[in-house]
């Protein structure tokens, strides 16, 4: 119809052309009219289908001028094969000479057939639409022109070969329906950077990304079960791989020729390493062997870089060229359970230590003088149990050079923080310089005592840090678990921390500060106080315990005055002396790094020694000051130093039981039969649960002020049943947490206490062996009926019993200290608060709902009058003593009288505490109303006896500046108190716990547990959006952040409040979109609709 359109305005312009002038004609309306006609239907008629037909049984093919190839209809495509039955668009390219540039696949098209557009070369964008479930074999191999393609969510299948030889193509996203990448799917595209892997993907095929040269980095499911021979073998930009814990074997060549990688995580899954299976990576400088490992391929290992390798107690045999030609190998740690070694298994390598479990008999049998790489090594019979210190992994190293540390030619030098040096306190000149966010990180995570060290360092001339980073490497090394360090995120080479330059960045500057705060560790300068002593005068002890220690397998940290290295293992032994393998952290004077250990001589203690100390030596060094034990910080956790908290616990993951409190405290957590005790803030003794369950913060994780630092306790749920005791052996004013499951406990005290928590029976018992102030603050997160408050607190006096609990009619509290009580609770969803005082007399009473009033609280007094003995009464007098009885003077301190009968009269003398710079100021009666005193503001007063038992307690002010109590009060999920204080001090009462539990209450403060946001990201048509970012934002500070499932759903924890939250995905073109809104925590079957 359009050719025959354009055929008769042609003749309609010829019949014109001859009644009218050419130029007349051509400038009239209608000849402008009638050309822009003709040259629209010309367009019109370029951009037809130049050819046309069929691909399926309902599915039609057209393909245009403009090099667009169109697919229509309904229906599965035909499957087409290259030699056989080419895909008929590819004949009619050649022969009309189009290229096809664009394919538009229409809806309604539900599969794509083998080899559809196999070779298609100048192919540069495909468009696929929802609907289509299945890409066949080959389908776009070999275009070498797609960067880019969007697989639409309904995907379920892909054929072999679909994408290979696809070198412009630069990254891929997996739909969620696909469960298997198979054979050769992304082979030979060399510019992919990324491939986004489904979560419920099981199975990665041979060669599916085999030779992909530009794939950095890749994240394996969950779900994967299996990985396929030579699936990632030559893709040399690969630096990590973490292979999920349900693969129970790595195949042949799977990561073979990896140039770059240097890390491999291997699960205790997998029990089977093929042949060759990450040969010539030659970046992988460590792995560990899987516990379970049975089977162990030709070569699997060969021409890798390992320094260090430790054969499991599973494996029996040791095949051909396993670690062939890695020329670094210079230790290896084998099993008894070895059965067998190929003479070839360690070819052109050299040994220089071989850790073996069983003696020189069994070795003999084991290997002869035909297997290679053995020549040179040193056979250390019966290693159980001692696997040797690994060396090279890491180069913990740095320059002892002013220029380097200072940009500057500098004699000394001082560490301050931006704000000291701003503030003029010092010279300007001679300085090194740390961020105050650094300054204040690292301090935090000091006891008081190693703080206050730390802040007088700040000012003496600061030189290095080989103390803290021989320490770093020992804890490094001995416990990696403690401080995983490839998790850093800094500007060096990624298991490398060769710091010859610090000065050049700001990160590794940074690192250098924590390395050289890590030796003002608690306890550290204690060890090495009580060693030096030991050095000094009982050398022959120490070199004793230096040696045994190294003979069992523990590497030690000794000091040599000015410097600190580490002490590995002992080479040889002479009768007059020890060679010693030693760790040092410098570097050589010309900036390079000793590839292998240095030597240290330790003569015996019978050599002849004019002076004290332990005799060695070691370049200019002749003397061991003092040691460590590398076992000795086996329960440090100085993750914290490296911003690698959240390794620990997240911050806003609740689901960790923890204990915070003021850092230098001391006490006893137990939980049944599992304990931990802390003594001056460091860990003293622990059951063995513990031992492997307990991390102790380094740094309080909300207040700034170094004058109050807190430490946070945390333990696994398995620790824990269902009574948990709290003892503390002294005052805690600033207040303890105590945070279990639903449940968080805050406690402040002026004197030592027990407390112990029953969760199932929701009861509250303090005790306390003389009157102690006690303030209680519990918070839960659900509520009911009869009790509708989340939080409630009382403030006691006095106590030594005290006891609160939950039931369905109230809250029942008992104990001789809650007389004159005062207490508060909330709702916190309401925010309305309601607040009391117990009666006096009172000992029992319970809390209930006012009738009527869901918010409001009335009190009903339980306590029993009970007849008393007049003649069994009991007089109790504290900070003071009672120096009369009617009128005769009593000559010792008694400060307790039994057995007084009524009309008694009592004179009684409070202390004199001026020495301590305490001044009397009144006389406090409990019971309120018990007796009278004759003048209470006097320091000696009378009374006479009433019918009950008294206790009578003085008050005393300082004459000394008190700081002004403040609120304990932090963040109650994770550090601080809701109800502590700092304050004044003094005996009894006197003593002010800063803003009570109470008073926190009325004041509004009060930071409830964490509760639950739930919800949903779904799309316009309630389409899921898994995998989409969702954050929660306080102050437009992340609080809390997750990632939708694949159903979309999301769930977080945060504490009552507003929050803004946001969500951000991945649309189908790649573009990032964002939606803000602002909720109230707690919240569920919240929806995001984009």
């Amino acid at each position: 119809m359009k050719k025959l359109r354009l055929l008769a305005w042609l003749i309609t312009l010829t019949m014109l052309c001859e009644l009218l002038p050419l130029g007349t004609f051509a400038q009239s309306d209608i000849g402008q009219s009638l050309a822009q006609a003709v040259a629209q239907n010309l367009e019109e008629e370029n951009s037809e289908a130049v050819v046309a037909g069929k691909c399926g049984d309902n599915l039609t093919w057209s393909l245009s001028s403009d090099g667009t190839l169109t697919i229509s209809g309904t229906g599965d495509m035909y499957d087409f094969d290259y030699n056989e039955y080419p895909c008929p668009w590819r004949k009619y390219e050649n022969d009309l000479s189009t290229q096809i540039t664009h394919v538009v696949i229409e809806n309604g098209v539900t599969s794509i057939g083998n080899g559809a557009f196999y070779q298609l070369t100048n192919l540069a964008d495909v468009v696929i639409p929802e609907g289509i479930t299945r890409i066949g074999n080959e389908a776009f191999s070999m275009c070498s022109s797609l960067p880019e393609v969007a697989l639409p969510s309904s995907l379920s299948s892909l054929g072999t070969q679909t994408f290979a030889f696809c070198s412009a193509l630069t990254g891929i996203d997996f739909p969620s329906a696909i469960t298997e990448i198979p054979y050769g799917t992304l082979a030979y595209c060399r510019s992919l950077q990324y491939a986004d892997l489904p979560n419920n993907l099981s199975t990665i095929s041979s060669r599916a990304f085999f030779e992909c040269t530009s794939l950095a980095g890749i994240v394996f499911p969950d779900s994967l079960v299996k990985i396929g021979e030579l699936a990632f073998s030559t893709c040399c930009s690969l630096r990590t791989i973490v292979i999920p814990s349900n693969v129970a074997e790595i195949s042949n060549c799977t990561f073979a020729h990896c140039e770059k990688l240097t890390k491999i995580v291997l699960p205790d899954s997998v029990t089977a390493i093929g042949s060759h299976a990450f040969s010539g990576c030659a970046s992988l400088e460590a792995v560990t062997l899987p516990s379970e490992l049975t089977n162990l391929g030709n070569a699997a290992f060969s021409y890798c870089p390992l320094f260090f390798v430790s054969l499991p107690s599973s494996l029996v045999s040791i095949p051909s060229e396993a670690f062939a030609a890695c020329h670094q190998l210079k230790s290896i740690y084998i099993p008894i359970s070895i059965s067998f070694i190929h003479q070839s298994a360690f070819a052109d390598t050299r040994l220089a230590d071989v850790y073996y479990e069983g003696d020189e008999l069994q070795w003999d049998s084991l290997v002869t003088t035909q297997h290679f790489g053995f020549d040179e090594a040193s056979i250390h019979y019966n290693s159980i149990n001692k696997k040797p210190f690994l060396f090279g992994q890491d180069n913990f190293s740095f320059k002892h050079n002013s220029n380097d540390f200072f940009n500057g030619s500098i004699s000394s030098s001082t560490l301050l923080s931006q704000t000291e040096f701003l503030s003029n306190k010092v010279n300007s000149s001679n300085r090194y310089l740390i961020f105050q966010e650094d300054l204040n990180h690292l301090r935090k995570g000091l006891s008081a005592r190693a703080a206050q060290k730390v802040k007088k360092e700040a000012y003496s001339d600061w030189h290095g840090s080989c103390y803290g980073l021989s320490l770093i490497a020992m804890l490094h090394y001995c416990y990696p678990e403690r401080l995983p360090l490839d998790k850093l995120d800094y500007d060096v080479t990624p298991t490398i921390y060769h710091l010859v330059k610090p000065a050049d960045s700001e990160k590794n500057t940074s690192l250098i500060n924590y390395y050289y705060l890590t030796q003002f560790l608690p306890s550290v300068h204690d060890f090495f106080i009580s060693r030096g002593l030991e050095c000094m005068l009982q050398k022959g002890v120490a070199i004793k315990n230096i040696i045994n220690s190294l003979k069992d397998g523990v590497p030690v940290l000794v000091s040599l005055g000015d410097h600190a290295v580490v002490l590995l293992s002992i080479l040889s032994e002479t009768n007059n002396q020890y060679i010693i393998r030693v760790f040092d952290p410098n570097v050589n004077s010309d900036g390079t790094v000793d590839q292998t250990p240095a030597q240290m001589t330790l003569y015996k203690d019978t050599f002849s020694n004019p002076n004290f100390y332990p005799y060695i030596k070691y370049g200019e060094y002749s003397f061991i000051k003092s040691y460590i034990y590398a076992t000795e910080f086996s329960e440090y956790d100085c993750r914290n130093y490296f911003y690698v908290d959240s390794l620990i616990t997240d911050s806003s993951d609740y689901s960790y039981p923890s204990l915070s409190l003021p850092t230098d405290s001391s006490f006893t957590f137990k939980s049944g039969n599992s304990f931990f005790i802390i003594k001056n803030g460091e860990l003293y003794d622990c059951s063995n649960d513990f031992k492997n369950n307990l991390l102790i913060s380094s740094y309080p994780h909300d207040s700034l002020d170094e004058s109050s630092p807190t430490s946070l306790f945390a333990f696994d749920l398995s620790c824990l049943s269902s009574s948990t005791e709290l003892i503390l052996s002294s005052s805690v004013e600033n207040g303890v947490d105590l945070l279990l499951n639903d449940t968080l406990l805050s406690l402040s005290t002026s004197g030592p206490v027990s407390l112990t928590y029953n969760e199932e029976a929701r009861t509250v018992d303090v005790t306390a062996e003389t009157p102690t102030d006690v303030n209680v603050l519990m918070t839960q997160n659900e509520t009911t009926t009869d009790w509708p408050w989340h939080s409630w607190a009382i403030d006691t006096t006095g106590t030594t019993e005290f006891h609160a609990e939950l039931k369905d009619d109230g809250l029942h509290l008992s104990g001789d200290g809650i007389a004159n009580a005062q207490y508060a609770t909330e709702n916190a969803d309401t925010d309305i608060v309601d607040s009391g005082t117990i009666p006096a007399k009172a000992t029992d009473v319970t809390i209930v709902k006012k009738d009527g009033n869901n918010q409001q609280t009335e009190i009903k007094d339980n306590t029993q009058t009970k007849p008393t003995d007049p003649d069994k009464l009991t007089v109790t007098v504290v900070d003071g003593k009672i120096t009369a009885i009617d009128d005769v003077p009593i000559a010792d301190d008694t400060t307790v009288l039994d057995n007084v009968a009524a009309e008694t009269k009592i004179t009684i003398t409070a202390d004199d505490k001026s020495a301590d710079g305490k001044t009397f100021r009144e006389w406090v009666v409990t019971p309120a109303d018990s007796v009278t005193l004759n003048d209470a503001s006097s320091s000696t007063s009378s009374f006479t006896m009433g019918a009950v038992s008294v206790t009578i307690k003085a008050q005393y002010d300082s004459t000394t500046p008190t700081p002004t109590p403040t609120p304990g009060g932090g963040d109650s999920g994770s550090g601080g108190s809701s109800s502590g204080g700092g304050g004044g001090d003094g005996g009894g009462a006197a003593v002010i716990l800063g803003l009570s539990a109470a008073a926190a209450i009325t004041a509004g403060i009060v930071l409830t547990m964490p509760v639950d946001v739930q919800g949903r990201v779904e799309l316009a048509d309630h389409a899921a959006v898994p995998g989409a970012k969702v954050s929660l934002l306080k102050n437009g500070n992340v609080v809390t952040q997750t990632t939708a499932d694949e159903s979309g759903h999301f769930s977080l924890k945060a504490k009552r409040g507003d929050y803004e939250l946001t969500v951000v995905y991945t649309d189908a073109n790649g573009q990032f979109v964002q939606k803000t809104t602002r909720i109230k925590a707690p919240t569920k079957d919240f929806v995001v609709t984009f």
